[in-house]
């Protein structure tokens, strides 16, 4: 099993500046590959401190200058706040600058405020992402884009430099919505996995997702990549503690963000109707019953307790890899540190005695669905 670690560069509080987590992160970013894990991913948001790395091609561009050998995870790209061909050169160059170690993650959004000052319309992102994600893909493996879609007329462009080699098995969409899994399983990409409900539900979703993967591409999926919030401690007392204390200062932030109990967010929303439904259970739950219910989704405890619930969640859903946060919701730099040596000492030598999932049947083709230019709808 591969391990990551995840930047956030997390200030939604203004506990510390903004000029002091990132160099928290940024020194954390710089040891990931020193530390022994096998990748660095990083995420995109805008507009306030709920995560604050606003470009993850432009950020792992830095990173690619300053390592050799680890993973660059763009966990990810949010599609309908981009130009989709400078998304397809970035991620190209990307690829030069790092030898090839580029994985891209691809996402619609979800948080009203940034697609309000990206002026982006949520109302149409589901089709937009569609279309984008079908162009980038093949424009990734081809190095030609053209499109005719609804939302998206491309006309035909030849992309330089080319890619030198092929996206498949590297590209990957962060979602969320039941109905994405077909969506998703039909572009052909891999899944991120952030949690934010039980792990046997999603390893349902994947069910769903592995079956229509292999409905389209008569092989088995690309293996599942997860996240999560990790707090671990000797002492398993303070382990529980002070590991419910952070998840859920965290769990607060996410919240404050996305409003995920607030329908009045994605109320007449199209494309969220399945939030807007889990915003409204979640509006009838009392807070700190919905907090101990996020504590739950994610890792906190011993070494050993870590290791058991994080290598059971990766024989639920199918994982290659899980992808890990070690300073989050104002923690101090010094917990973080402690924490994050802690897991590398501790729990990820361990997890890399799993074994990865195999895949079997046929490579997925390089060239898309036949129609993939066409602005058909998932």
């Amino acid at each position: 099993m591969r391990v990551g670690m995840l930047a956030t560069f997390q200030n939604m509080n203004n506990e510390y500046t903004d000029a002091e987590v990132y160099a928290w992160e940024l020194k954390a970013a710089l040891a990931a590959e020193t530390l022994g894990f096998d990748a660095l991913w990083t995420v995109e948001h805008h507009f306030n401190g709920y995560q604050m790395n606003t470009d993850t091609l432009r950020f792992l561009s830095f990173i690619a200058g300053a390592t050799k050998s680890i993973e660059l995870g763009a966990g990810c790209v949010v599609l309908p706040w981009h130009n989709p061909i400078r998304v397809v050169e970035d991620a190209i160059a990307l690829d030069y600058y790092s030898g090839g170690r580029l994985s891209l993650g691809i996402a619609r959004g979800a948080g009203k405020e940034e697609f309000e000052g990206m002026r982006a319309d949520m109302n149409v992102s589901r089709q937009v992402f569609i279309e984008y994600a079908e162009m980038i893909l093949e424009a990734l493996e081809t190095g030609v884009a053209q499109y005719e879609g609804e939302y998206l007329k491309q006309p035909k462009v030849t992309i330089r430099p080319g890619p030198f080699k092929t996206f498949k098995n590297r590209t990957y969409c962060g979602a969320v919505s039941p109905e994405s899994m077909d969506i998703m399983a039909k572009l052909g990409v891999g899944m991120l996995i952030t949690p934010n409900k039980p792990w046997d539900i999603v390893a349902q979703d994947m069910t769903v997702y592995g079956d229509a993967f292999r409905k389209y591409w008569g092989t088995e999926p690309v293996p599942t990549q997860f996240t999560g919030w990790v707090f671990v401690d000797e002492n398993e007392e303070r382990a529980r503690e002070e590991g419910r204390k952070w998840i859920k200062a965290y769990w607060s932030t996410v919240l404050n963000h996305y409003g995920f109990n607030d329908p009045n967010k994605f109320k007449g929303v199209k494309g969220y109707e399945h939030y807007q439904k889990g915003a409204e259970e979640a509006a009838q739950i009392k807070a700190e019953a919905l907090a101990d219910s996020f504590c739950d989704f994610h890792f906190y405890g011993t070494p050993e307790q870590v290791y058991v619930k994080l290598s059971d969640v990766q024989k639920k859903i199918g994982a290659r890899a899980f992808n890990g946060v070690f300073r989050y919701a104002g923690m101090p730099f010094a917990e973080g540190d402690r924490n994050l040596d802690l897991f590398v000492r501790k729990v990820m030598p361990e997890l890399r005695k799993i074994p990865e999932p195999v895949r079997f049947g046929k490579e997925l083709e390089v060239a898309r669905h036949s129609d993939s230019h066409t602005g058909a709808s998932a």
